[in-house]
């Protein structure tokens, strides 16, 4: 569409500060449930679970980008 979206905080909409996604990225990579990060930041847990995967926030946090090893 050729518009500018905001990004992160500068969205009014979001309900994250930087520096909370920052702290989410940690817990998620040590292994932390998506469920006690959600609590700890008053957040759904599928908001986790799309910062996780790389959904939202991935041009901060470069989650997602990680290749998974199924063997």
């Amino acid at each position: 569409t050729g518009l500018l979206r905001n990004k992160g905080s500068l969205n009014g909409h979001s309900a994250l500060q930087e520096r909370d996604v920052e702290m989410i990225a940690i817990a998620i990579r040590q292994g932390d449930t998506h469920a006690s990060i959600a609590k700890k930041f008053g957040i759904a847990s599928g908001t986790v679970g799309q910062i996780a995967r790389g959904e939202t926030w991935s041009w901060l946090t470069r989650l997602g980008a990680e290749k998974v090893d199924y063997k």
